[in-house]
């Protein structure tokens, strides 16, 4: 009876890297994305679990595809294009793979989503590699980026 022993050259399927950069809304996980996204072997995705969300009628609750360019139609931007968020939206779990594919260079990848079921789902998945990155304010900068916020929209502060 012979028995094969296992290919020592051969190596698992390579995970996809991605570092999450989570905290709450305007504490600079954006700021933080780009410049993480910037490093010559990364590529920052934005938030791109927004594009799953949906409204109370069921409709899609954003409609800015790109969270860097602002595309709204999916036809400026080179990544979030609507072929891409069409087929997310049919399979998050494909979403990865389809940046793979947009960024071949990248060897990987910032993603700022906020969802914490997002993040979840890669964690426990086989195919990334997840690195978790949080970025905190104090309550007084908090307060102090409200009121300014505000302001420039005309309105009080609560």
């Amino acid at each position: 009876m012979q028995h094969e022993l296992p290919n020592s050259h051969q190596s698992p399927p390579e995970k996809t890297r991605v570092v999450y950069v989570m905290s709450t809304n305007y504490a600079g996980s954006t700021v933080l994305g780009l410049i993480l996204g910037s490093h010559s072997e990364a590529a920052f995705l934005g938030e791109p679990f927004r594009i799953l969300v949906r409204d109370d009628e069921g409709g899609w609750r954003y409609h800015n595809l790109c969270s860097t360019c602002r595309d709204r139609d999916g036809n400026r931007c080179p990544v979030w294009n609507r072929s891409v968020v069409g087929e997310m939206r049919e399979d998050a779990n494909c979403t990865y793979q389809l940046m793979d594919n947009a960024y071949p260079e990248a060897k990987f990848f910032v993603d700022a989503s906020k969802d914490l079921s997002w993040i979840e789902t890669a964690l426990a998945s086989d195919s990334v590699d997840a690195r978790i990155v949080h970025v905190t304010k104090s309550p007084q900068a908090f307060a102090a980026s409200a009121v300014t916020r505000f302001k420039g929209n005309g309105k009080q502060p609560v």
